[in-house]
């Protein structure tokens, strides 16, 4: 059997809260808006966030350097699907 410090179950226990609650309120959000894929990210986000917080991803410069960075492939991404098959984008 493993027994966990106390302090390891309540860094745990608050970590799981703080996840639940900041997702609670990115569905309420989401219901507002047509963008109910940004949720996979902001999970993962949070994980990381909450659950290891002295790691070097959960630092602000990782975060949200790697959210700008994963947007703007995305946009760049659905930009060029948009394009006409003759190379023009439609009007």
């Amino acid at each position: 059997m493993i027994v966990l410090e106390h302090s390891k179950c309540h860094n745990a226990l608050n970590a799981w809260v703080a996840t639940a609650a900041t997702l609670g309120l990115a569905v309420l959000l989401l219901r507002l808006s047509e963008a109910h894929l940004m949720l996979f990210s902001l999970g993962g986000s949070c994980v990381i966030l909450f659950g290891m917080p002295d790691s070097s991803m959960a630092q602000p410069r990782s975060l949200v350097g790697g959210h700008l960075i994963g947007a703007a492939t995305g946009l760049i991404l659905t930009d060029d699907q948009h394009e006409a098959p003759d190379g023009h984008h439609p009007s």
